[in-house]
């Protein structure tokens, strides 16, 4: 079970001399249900919801706030705080570490932490808390990034070492992986046997520096006595969206991240013995003509091998710059009857100083041959120009 420093606390608080009704404001901003009361840097009480709502927004904060509790260090378990709540009948502490103020942990909070299910064996949460944690920051219009972390080979070491072995690698990445996130904005979990994810609030080009931090300090660490290193694939999607999806739809979305970030993954592990994918033809973009009404036909002139190829799409519903894709991958189809593509995720997000990006999650055959590909192309002035050039490089192999 993890420490009290991963819950969401939020280092919010009020002075005796301030009014209720600014208590009431911070309260309903921050989603809090108790606020600690501080004058020069101590804690001299704390002011309840229930306690506030019925009085006038006149009285001050020191007329009704209840004396300070026993504060709990941040490094403490949630279940060995929520034992002491029982064991003194407390609602509520304020938690610190090192000195600073993190916040107010309340029995809410600790119940609903319990509620998750855990893996005893890595003393982290299972994906159904993962899940909970990134519809919560979607539905708040913050950029998730999904980590997905996957074991190279990990049957071998129960093969040849036997499962106790296997439990002690397990335990052994979990620890490093522990060690290189930050609570504050990180998220992890154990997502299967020898699967991890973790949620992250950070932008896309920090998630990337994250994962690769994670590759060069955790993976390739020894357990004493065997000789085989314990190493991972890591895989990354994620970011915030040019225009987020209807509320019903967070957990779906939820789902997508971690399903593209685990086919990451899956394409960053080594590959044994695979064919060379066949050459790609040179495309090269000639003309886009798109319409922002919804019943209106994309067209796109392509030039493939030196030959002209035009490609149409109804646009219908769906953004302009996916229509330009559809008509660039008909356009491409036509004229390499050898090659079909699948478009699985075509997405506008933000990536930190390099402004707006396309990223494209695409699927070609080519003579029978499947390859997958996670592509990116800065928008710059025309998204449109940049869908059906990300299009081309998936045909062109990448």
């Amino acid at each position: 079970m993890q420490s009290v420093d991963a819950l969401r606390l939020v280092p919010v608080w009020v002075d005796p001399k301030h009014r209720v009704a600014t208590a009431k404001v911070l309260m309903r901003g921050h989603g809090l249900r108790v606020l600690a009361v501080m004058h020069e840097g101590q804690i001299v009480g704390y002011v309840t919801k229930a306690t506030l709502a019925r009085q006038p927004d006149g009285l001050t904060v020191e007329e009704l706030m209840d004396g300070p509790a026993e504060p709990v260090d941040a490094k403490m378990r949630i279940r060995q705080v929520a034992a002491l709540f029982v064991e003194s009948a407390r609602d509520y502490a304020p938690v610190f570490k090192g000195g600073e103020f993190l916040g107010v942990v309340t029995s809410t909070m600790l119940l609903r932490e319990l509620g998750q299910s855990h893996d005893p064996l890595t003393d982290l949460s299972w994906s159904d808390r993962l899940r909970e944690w990134g519809v919560e920051h979607l539905k708040e219009g913050h950029e998730v990034t999904i980590i997905f972390i996957d074991l190279d080979d990990f049957g071998s070491y129960n093969k040849l070492y036997g499962h106790v072995v296997g439990d002690a690698v397990i335990r052994l990445v979990a620890e490093g992986l522990k060690a290189s996130i930050d609570p504050a904005t990180d998220l992890l979990v154990r997502y299967g046997g020898d699967e991890f994810a973790i949620g992250t609030l950070r932008l896309h080009g920090d998630a990337a520096a994250l994962a690769k931090r994670l590759k060069e300090d955790v993976s390739g660490a020894m357990l004493p006595g065997i000789e085989q290193p314990v190493t991972f694939s890591v895989g990354l999607y994620g970011g915030r969206r040019s225009k987020e999806r209807e509320n019903t739809h967070y957990a779906a979305t939820l789902d997508n991240l971690i399903n593209l970030a685990s086919r990451d993954c899956t394409r960053s592990k080594p590959k044994k013995g695979a064919a060379s994918p066949p050459p790609g033809p040179t495309v090269v973009v000639e003309s886009i003509v798109a319409d922002e009404s919804p019943g209106s036909i994309t067209e796109v002139l392509l030039s493939v091998n030196g030959q002209p190829s035009r490609g149409y799409h109804a646009r219908g519903r769906v953004e302009t710059f996916r229509s330009v894709a559809e008509a660039a991958r008909k356009a491409l189809e036509k004229t390499l009857p050898g090659r079909t593509l699948e478009i699985m995720s075509l997405e506008m997000a933000s990536d930190g100083a390099r402004g707006r990006i396309l990223r494209l999650q695409a699927s070609l055959v080519a003579d029978g041959a499947r390859r997958e590909f996670d592509l990116a192309r800065p928008t710059g002035s025309d998204p449109l120009l940049a869908a059906a050039r990300l299009v081309a490089d998936a045909f062109a192999g990448g």
